[in-house]
């Protein structure tokens, strides 16, 4: 509904930027409260921005395609992980786990970057709409 309204950009770049922030905070938490209030933000983060990676894959596929769009975003997603923790456990092994946590929230910040500056918006907000948002 957000997404519908406001755009998928708007909601998704938001979502990952708490992702990273909640990954930050997992690098340097260090009691139980801290730990619990990473994860609530990343449940925030991701509930806002991983449904609507896939209503963005929708919108940019052609409707002839959309089968085989959808296949290769969920494809793509599967190879994230499998070598995400592979990788990042790589990572932890040499450098700590706090290093492999700040590498992924660089990532994730990259991607966020790359999103908000060069993806095109898919959803126009129409003029004068009273959404329920």
């Amino acid at each position: 509904m957000l997404s519908d309204h406001y755009g998928r950009k708007a909601v998704i770049v938001p979502g990952i930027l708490l992702d990273a922030a909640s990954l930050v905070m997992f690098s340097f938490s260090r009691g139980f409260g801290a730990f619990v209030g990473a994860g609530v933000l990343m449940g925030l983060g991701s509930g806002l921005a991983n449904p609507i990676t896939t209503a963005y894959g929708a919108d940019m596929a052609r409707r002839s395609n959309i089968g085989i769009t959808m296949g290769l975003l969920r494809t793509f997603g599967d190879i994230g992980y499998f070598v995400g923790p592979v990788l990042l456990g790589w990572i932890a092994d040499r450098s700590g786990n706090e290093s492999a946590l700040l590498v992924n929230a660089g990532l994730l910040i990259l991607v966020m970057v790359l999103l908000a500056v060069a993806a095109k918006e898919t959803v126009t907000r129409r003029q004068g709409s009273r959404g329920s948002v």
